[in-house]
């Protein structure tokens, strides 16, 4: 076995290390980098799954469709039947609600129109890119082995959310071989979400 303490001067030892961990840092920037922009050049994507509504007073299971383009964004809400539980629409022009009795509602905040109108808070503006993998907008966020994201957290409207990725699939996208969540866990306090994506599509 090799004593590096013998061969070299503790000087010189402790510059090699210092090295050896700014060139290891600067490879995870790197690959970090390199698959947020992969994500990055996703502007249209399909995500279905199931999501977990658990609170205080509720539990809810329901169905979801996540539609996303690059200038607008649709989530519709299904309930174990297949019948639809909320359309909700998000574009330049503001975000629009359309309930399960074909009523049309109007707001900037929808989180709160979420919650006034089936009882769930989620922050859906945020997730539109959360739910690929992207921390964009968030206050502090933590990277895997894989640096990929494992967590990140955000204050919205003096809430503090937490999100976890519990796993992630490999999806092809154009041609490439790309991991995307597959288990998301979302938290406020003591509401909680859990997302499945059973499947993805790009258009």
């Amino acid at each position: 076995m090799i004593n590096f303490s013998q061969l070299f001067s503790p000087t010189i030892l402790l510059i090699f290390l210092v090295g050896c961990e700014s060139t290891s840092s600067n490879q995870a920037s790197i690959q970090w980098e390199n698959h947020q922009q992969k994500l990055a050049n996703i502007q249209n994507y399909q995500a279905i799954g199931k999501i977990r509504y658990i609170s205080i007073r509720e539990k809810k299971s329901l169905n979801f469709q996540w539609e996303h383009t690059s200038k607008s964004s649709n989530l519709r809400l299904t309930n174990l039947f297949g019948q639809t539980v909320l359309n909700l629409y998000i574009s330049s022009e503001g975000v629009r609600i359309i309930t399960r009795d074909y009523q049309t509602v109007i707001d900037s905040n929808a989180i709160l129109s979420m919650q006034k109108i089936i009882g769930l808070t989620m922050p859906v503006m945020q997730m539109q890119d959360w739910i690929l993998g992207k921390p964009n907008n968030s206050d502090a966020y933590q990277l895997n082995k894989n640096y990929i994201l494992v967590s990140l957290s955000k204050q919205i409207h003096k809430q503090l959310w937490k999100l976890e990725y519990l796993a992630y699939q490999n999806v092809i996208f154009d041609r490439t071989t790309l991991p995307l969540p597959k288990e998301i866990k979302l938290q406020h306090d003591n509401t909680k979400f859990h997302l499945i994506i059973s499947k993805w599509t790009f258009n």
